[in-house]
């Protein structure tokens, strides 16, 4: 009996101090994701690139980038380039927006909603 007591005692610290470890990995990770900061100026251009499918709307997955051996791509979400590109021309500092688009990867009503938000 004293050997099955140190052993659930032993087994219960191990899985407490993986997960304070795990915990202490995905926050010392998200501290060292750097933001990338800017000034908008006058008769600035807006060039969105769209290089990645797709999508009704973005998942903001936090686990995303942890796995290395994942085949999953981002995508882009028409929800948040809508905001974007109403943003844009509410804005009086934007004076117009470029649309890199070298393979549009999406069906033909989410290219029919990034043509309509641009009108």
């Amino acid at each position: 009996m004293k050997f099955l007591r140190n052993f659930l005692a032993s087994f219960l610290a191990l899985v407490v101090f993986s997960f304070v470890g795990m915990m202490f990995f995905f926050l010392i990770a998200s501290a060292l994701e750097e933001t990338e900061k800017f000034t908008l100026e006058d008769n600035s251009v807006l060039k969105i690139s769209l290089n990645q499918p797709l999508a009704d709307r973005d998942f903001d997955d936090p686990f995303a980038n942890i796995s290395f051996m994942s085949n999953e791509v981002d995508r882009i979400g028409v929800v948040d380039l809508r905001k974007a590109l109403e943003h844009a021309a509410n804005d009086d500092k934007i004076k117009g927006v470029v649309l890199n688009v070298p393979n549009l990867m999406g069906g033909f009503s989410l290219g029919k909603e990034v043509r309509d938000a641009l009108s």
